[in-house]
């Protein structure tokens, strides 16, 4: 792996080869066409059970309503201006998106000649997109990320024409890379991740794989073990290079800007000045009854305690209203606040980008989708900015960079089951003092990092054909 700068010298010599075949570790060859063509089946496969859940779900919590026309390259109804270079930049969803903003910021206000193509995957992040990208930047508009069917990826291209095209963390679709590669367009990796789980399942289709890794041109990833990874997938290793995390850039001033909006949500919720508030972000099945449990013991402690709990998928709400129920505690929703006053012991967060000012009321934060596998964990430096306590579990996997950083920063506290998270929020509740360095940790971590956007863009703009 290379320094920035000579990745960049590597990458403008450097003219990736296609390959007609492989070899196996068997020793017989077998023709890339022919794997091509298993993909292909196999993602129509994939495609056909998909779609009969989407159907499902559209008819039950009235998800994916609309997207499919974009979903299979028809983009009639969005338009962009004409005559106007195109960037192509792929988040698939909420914290992908977030992570981007401040690189798409900068490539705004250097280019207001160019147009920014934001598509997401998800429903979620597509709507962040619009609130917070599109809405503030006047050279953005967000799609659907289409199917990577090749006559559907093909029909995106020849609608948007884009010249570049910038994907975010682990987005490595063949069918997009190839039509990418046919066109001569370069393609950048940026905030590049790439958890061990999804590296061993490359590694089984490395032989196959890698052409299309040899279309990237330049990777940015977010750390040596990251960029160790991609290597060994088969990127070539002059291509990568270590940036550092975009994360950090959006969390710079965060707990000064969202000063407003926490005090919003802190008058809205009725909560005292003295209310100790639990927070559950982006919780996933089992972790909302473990802290209704464990908030059950905190309010004899502290009478006046709050939980805001913000589970991940919208189509939980009602699982977990059941769960409030069975515990005989008051629950309300966000969305009913300042249409009828109530008691409440409970918030549920039935609304979206919000979760980053609710860290700002925290006292404690739990950080989900941690506590039991298989995990992965979701995005830990957003309390960590408000110099908020946070705990979560020990299933990881997609950010253990991170989590490692603050652990060793003592900025966070890892627990390995309900029982040691009970044990550790007690015991930080009877040592002020642990409690305050904590905090002080997390803050000065994310004040201390920094600048990944500006150094991406001043060598990816030095590569735009436009």
């Amino acid at each position: 792996m290379l320094l920035p700068s000579e990745s960049l010298a590597v990458a403008k010599s450097t003219k990736p080869q296609s390959k007609s075949s492989i070899n196996l570790a068997s020793g017989e060859t077998v023709d890339q066409g022919q794997w091509s063509i298993l993909y292909n089946f196999a993602f129509l496969v994939i495609g056909i059970l998909f779609l009969a859940v989407a159907v499902y779900k559209m008819v039950r919590w009235k998800k994916y309503k609309g997207e499919w026309r974009e979903r299979f390259g028809n983009y009639s109804q969005v338009s962009i201006p004409s005559k106007t270079p195109v960037l192509w930049v792929h988040a698939v969803s909420v914290g992908e998106v977030q992570a981007v903003k401040p690189l798409l910021k900068l490539i705004s206000a250097a280019r207001p000649d160019l147009h920014i193509l934001l598509s997401t995957t998800t429903a979620t992040g597509q709507r962040v997109a619009k609130e917070q990208v599109a809405s503030l930047l006047p050279n953005c508009t967000t799609i659907f990320s289409p199917l990577d069917f090749p006559w559907v990826v093909n029909r995106t291209f020849e609608r948007f024409h884009p010249q570049a095209i910038i994907l975010v963390e682990t987005e490595l679709w063949p069918n997009l890379l190839t039509a990418a590669h046919k066109r001569n367009l370069p393609v950048f990796i940026v905030n590049g991740r790439l958890s061990e789980r999804s590296a061993r399942r490359y590694r089984l289709i490395k032989p196959w794989f890698k052409r299309f890794l040899s279309y990237v041109t330049l990777c940015y990833a977010q750390s040596e073990p990251n960029a160790r990874r991609f290597v060994e997938i088969g990127l070539p290793s002059e291509r990568v290079t270590v940036s550092g995390n975009l994360k950090y850039d959006s969390l710079s001033k965060l707990a000064q800007t969202a000063a407003p909006k926490v005090l919003e949500l802190q008058n809205l919720f009725e909560l005292s000045e003295n209310e100790f508030v639990l927070v559950g972000g982006s919780t996933h099945r089992g972790e909302e009854n473990v802290l209704l449990s464990l908030y059950l013991e905190i309010s004899r402690q502290f009478p006046q305690s709050t939980l805001i709990l913000a589970p991940r998928h919208p189509e939980r709400f009602s699982e977990v209203t059941n769960l409030v129920k069975q515990k005989r505690l008051n629950l309300k929703y966000r969305s009913s606040f300042g249409r009828r006053t109530e008691p409440h012991q409970i918030v549920l967060l039935d609304t979206m980008g919000e979760l980053t000012a609710v860290y700002g009321l925290a006292t404690l934060v739990f950080v989900g989708k941690s506590l039991f596998p298989p995990g992965g964990g979701h995005n830990l430096l957003e309390p960590a900015a408000f110099g908020k306590v946070m705990f979560y579990g020990p299933y990881m996997s997609n950010f253990t960079d991170i989590e490692e950083e603050l652990r060793i920063s003592e900025a966070a506290i890892r627990v390995t089951d309900p029982d040691d998270l009970r044990e550790n929020v007690f015991s930080l509740l009877s040592n002020q003092e642990r409690k305050t360095s904590i905090e002080k940790n997390a803050l000065l971590l994310t004040e201390s990092k920094g600048g990944t956007a500006k150094q991406c863009w001043r060598e990816i703009s030095a590569k735009l054909p436009f």
